[in-house]
């Protein structure tokens, strides 16, 4: 075998595989579908990048091409999360109608959304509270800047803002605080340490060690940082952990705890409509998907007929109905189409091709499309959002029904194990990735920058490279804690809530079975 023949037989090999690979016959599953992993990561990816855009300012390019209308209008692709929510809720209902699998249980069903929801929701929501709300933290506008500054070494505040602190001059407090900030950010040697020290001093000469005390003490003053009494707090509170803050525009729009918790809450709201919906859609699917389209465009023509401003109804449930709709029925055309896929190679490959070329036409018109609500004025986004619902939800269904029949690079793009992995935590990230954001701004203020509190706004564009690292580190901050959250709170917590249930099953199974009793007369 002569040298040139030999170094070509690994190329030969590497090029046999990939043919293989590329040829290898598609499958679509009707149980376990991985593209839609791909499509949802892409969904929430866009979101987070919009709401890091609204603190950095920063356009993103490619090439000379300018994005900016994918951050502007980045909020739209949280009505894909809710369509996918909708087509994965329906698809075992698909099953039991066109495959004859059993109806799924509904005892099950609300099991199972508690478990995948409430341990890392109660968890932000008290994270939230905690470390945002009660403290005050939530913007410099909300900071108690007394409160910081008297955390600060006195001798050492003093040399930064060149004397002592007026007390009682509010806007002189918050211009001090803003001069005395290098000591948080570490510029003075020691600096947050020396704050914290002095503060537990101050503590231990307080309270002499009646730890309780000042227990009791913190708590009782904790209502009134931010939220002026009790009352307010307690209410924000308990409408998080029941999931009814949309109903209040102080616990929607106003609150500290938790800015995307809204989304969990309209999909627990749904989850609670979802069996009925699905027992009327297994026996007349057109009429039940009928009457959600009408009710959601219905309510649609009434919110912009009758009312001037949207903000507490364009993303309730009834707004999202039509978006649900669509999910449900394309798990029922998906089914339908999984049935229909011929086992033929030679036949699946002009069909994939066609699919994917179904999916580049979807997503040139989401282009379109978000470059129409991109371009909205400032006064008609929320009605243009309403208008265009339908539109962005017909699109972004095609291309959840195309995915897994598309060629096998596309699949293998939005089908992968990093996919796979992604997609698990991205519920967290999402939950987390706005409140990282704005603390890593307006309290930590990093990365470092020359124009804090507002280096996004300087002349000629947001401050370099304070832009760039600022979103390096709100994407890389936000991936980091939604992973350690996953694995930390929610896994856990579902394995706890799962071995609650398992006995609670036991016991009204058990309950169930055992013969009545009988009465002697």
């Amino acid at each position: 075998m002569s040298e040139q023949t030999a170094s070509s037989m690994p190329v030969q090999r590497a090029r046999s595989i990939f043919r293989r690979w590329l040829n290898r016959p598609c499958t679509p599953g009707v149980h376990h579908i991985p593209e839609l992993n791909g499509l949802r990561v892409l969904l929430v990816f866009i979101v987070s990048w919009y709401h890091f855009w609204q603190q950095s300012w920063l356009t993103p390019h490619v090439g000379s091409t300018s994005l900016d209308f994918l951050v502007r209008a980045g909020y739209v692709p949280v009505d894909g999360t809710i369509l996918l929510s909708g087509f994965l809720l329906f698809l075992p209902h698909a099953r039991a109608m066109l495959l004859g699998e059993r109806v799924p249980d509904l005892r099950g069903f609300y099991q199972k959304r508690v478990m995948r929801i409430v341990p890392s929701y109660y968890f932000v929501t008290l994270v939230m509270l905690f470390a945002v709300a009660l403290p005050g933290l939530w913007s410099n506008a909300n900071t108690s800047y007394a409160d910081q500054l008297r955390w600060m070494p006195q001798a050492e505040l003093e040399q930064l803002i060149g004397g002592t602190p007026v007390w009682g001059d509010q806007a002189a407090l918050q211009e001090a605080y803003l001069k005395a900030w290098p000591l948080w950010k570490g510029t003075t040697p020691n600096g947050p340490a020396m704050a914290l020290s002095e503060r537990m001093q101050w503590v231990a000469d307080t309270y002499q060690g009646d730890v309780l005390q000042y227990i009791k003490d913190w708590m009782g003053n904790l209502s009134a940082v931010y939220y002026g009494d009790k009352a307010a707090m307690w209410e924000d509170i308990i409408r998080h952990l029941t999931f009814t803050q949309t109903f209040d525009y102080a616990t929607y729009i106003s609150t500290p705890i938790g800015v995307a918790s809204w989304t969990i809450a309209i999909e627990m709201q749904a989850y609670l409509l979802f069996p009925l919906l699905a027992w009327c859609a297994r026996r007349k699917p057109l009429a039940t998907f009928g009457f959600m389209m009408a009710a959601a465009l219905g309510f649609r023509c009434w919110c912009l007929w009758s009312l001037k401003d949207y903000n507490m109804v364009v993303n309730q449930v009834i707004n999202f109905l039509d978006v649900y709709a669509i999910g449900m029925a394309s798990a029922l055309l998906y089914v339908k189409l999984t049935t229909l896929w011929p086992k033929d190679r030679r036949l699946q490959l002009p069909l994939s091709a066609a699919a994917t070329v179904i999916i580049a036409l979807a997503f040139w018109g989401l282009i379109i499309a978000l470059k129409a609500q991109a371009g909205t004025p400032q006064s008609g986004l929320q009605a243009g959002q309403m208008v265009r619902r339908p539109v962005f939800a017909l699109l972004l269904a095609a291309v959840t029904l195309a995915l897994p029949f598309a060629l096998r690079p596309v699949r293998f793009l939005f089908g992968n194990r990093l996919m796979g992995l992604l997609a698990m935590v991205s519920m967290n990230y999402y939950l987390f990735h706005q409140n990282i954001a704005v603390y890593l701004k307006t309290r930590l203020q990093l990365p470092a920058s020359a124009n804090y509190p507002t280096p996004n706004m300087i002349s000629g564009g947001p401050e370099q490279p304070w832009a760039d690292q600022y979103m390096a580190l709100c994407f890389g901050g936000s991936l980091l804690v939604a992973i350690a959250v996953t694995f930390l709170v929610e896994k856990p917590g579902a394995r706890l809530l799962g071995k609650g249930f398992g006995k609670l099953n036991a016991a009204w199974d058990r309950r169930k079975s055992s013969p009545p009793r009988t009465h002697n007369s």
